[in-house]
């Protein structure tokens, strides 16, 4: 079993074993998008798996609206991140973190109204902060909290909350 909750038992472990999902069930889609996660967050790059995730005929639109949003982590530039940002918020529009990176871009580009939306937007697509013990070992609950934002902890609600309050400073919308 994988511990899949921060902080992480051992990132080398859990990429071994969904690799062996994988080895069995290639187009494992949870399988796919941890692995994405743990390889871009701890590695900064994602190996030929990426390729089976990208060129995979998914059969739903917050599946494919996830497919962009991990494609988007591999642009340094951020037109290309807003490209795919904009293209998995056009497929699904009901995920948190998507709509933050993309408000983060805009507040970089002093877009600030737009920044607002978006991260408003992120804020309420929040659907809850409380977490069960067993959290720490479902990988839904991996899942909603790193990948999807759905189901975030406090501190991370109650970081982007101040994110919404600074932005709409910015911008004075009152």
């Amino acid at each position: 079993m994988v511990r899949l909750q921060f902080p992480f038992e051992d990132e080398e472990k859990s990429i071994y074993y969904l690799n062996r999902i994988l080895e069995k069930d290639k187009y494992n889609f949870e399988a796919l998008i941890i692995k994405m996660y743990l390889q871009n967050f701890y590695y900064g790059k994602m190996d030929d798996d990426f390729y089976n995730l990208i060129n995979h005929e998914w059969d739903s639109s917050d599946k494919k609206s996830v497919v962009y949003y991990i494609m988007s982590w591999q642009f340094e530039e951020d037109d290309k991140k807003e490209e795919y940002l904009k293209k998995a918020i056009n497929e699904y529009s009901c995920y948190v973190w998507m709509f933050k990176k993309l408000g983060y871009i805009y507040k970089m580009k002093s877009m600030y109204k737009n920044a607002y939306e978006c991260y408003y937007k992120a804020l309420h697509n929040v659907k809850t902060t409380d977490f069960p013990p067993e959290c720490a070992i479902r990988k839904e609950a991996f899942i909603e909290e790193y990948i999807l934002g759905t189901s975030i902890s406090t501190i991370n609600y109650d970081m982007l909350r101040k994110d919404v309050d600074i932005i709409k400073s910015y911008c004075q919308i009152r």
